[in-house]
């Protein structure tokens, strides 16, 4: 959508090749040199961990937060009778 925007008065600076300069770019033997690299990183890791973790306590926590109210939304929502899996 915006991708075509141009203010008014700007034009790119052009190469002889036709396509346009980036004058900012870094190498890629000095990626990690930057503190960006190293916050992205970190940033990355630490949600990745806390993913994990989240799923490791997943059922425990549904099961704390919302023991009062399954029994009750399942069984109005189940058209027929909720029935002991082992006896089918």
């Amino acid at each position: 959508m915006f991708a075509d925007y141009k203010p008014a008065g700007w034009s790119p600076e052009v190469s002889a090749s036709g396509t346009e300069v980036v004058e900012k770019n870094v190498p890629l033997n000095a990626v990690m040199k930057t503190p960006q690299f190293w916050l992205l990183s970190t940033t990355f890791a630490g949600m990745a961990t806390g993913g994990m973790g989240l799923f490791a306590v997943a059922k425990p926590m549904m099961g704390e937060v919302f023991s009062e109210a399954l029994p009750g939304t399942c069984s109005a929502v189940s058209p027929t009778p909720i029935r002991d899996i082992n006896s089918l």
